[in-house]
């Protein structure tokens, strides 16, 4: 069963979530499996919910009626447009993702794109040691300070295709999103 409960216009809470209505699409997913005594490993496009409470009970009906629930982005298993690898052992300093749109969709695959590129690393799946989101003025500050590289930034965009508008334009309007993750 795929779950996928972001399209549409929601409300967002006061830290910016947008309020997707996932569990209440889970809790009718669940209602078929307890009516008919059976059940299907369910896969929740990205988190379970932007609230604890509701991923726990989440997680604890897949518990109780004993099926496989996961979660996360499909973007680690598809096409890359362009085709981009990282070739198994390779030596990383560290790994830059770019994404337009909300943070918390688009930010999460953009995260997770560069996880699973980061993992074919010298070391493999050996752990991260700091994830940085940002945004805006801040993400072009930190570029000025040297905490992430423009040449790797100039380099992934040069990759996207229909690229319209210019990065300096970008860079005096400062309204762009940005996710970098630094790996060990």
């Amino acid at each position: 069963m795929l779950l996928i409960g972001e399209h549409g216009n929601y409300p967002s809470n006061e830290k910016g979530q947008i309020l997707y209505p996932r569990r209440r699409l889970f809790e009718e997913i669940v209602k078929v499996f307890r009516a008919t005594g059976k059940s299907v490993p369910v896969y929740n496009d990205k988190h379970f919910s932007y609230s604890w409470d509701d991923a726990k009970w989440m997680y604890q009906q897949s518990r109780e009626l004993r099926f496989a629930m996961m979660a996360g982005s499909s973007v680690p298993v598809t096409w890359r447009r362009p085709p981009l690898e990282v070739r198994p052992g390779a030596k990383l300093e560290g790994v830059l993702g770019v994404g337009a749109g909300h943070i918390e969709a688009i930010g999460f695959h953009a995260l997770e794109a560069m996880q699973v590129l980061a993992e074919r690393r010298q070391g493999g799946e050996t752990g991260v040691k700091a994830v940085q989101c940002l945004q805006g003025a801040a993400a072009w500050k930190a570029a000025r300070d040297g905490v992430w590289s423009r040449e790797l930034l100039e380099a992934a965009l040069a990759a996207v295709p229909d690229r319209t508008g210019k990065l300096e334009e970008a860079d005096r309007e400062a309204t762009s999103s940005w996710s970098s993750i630094a790996t060990g």
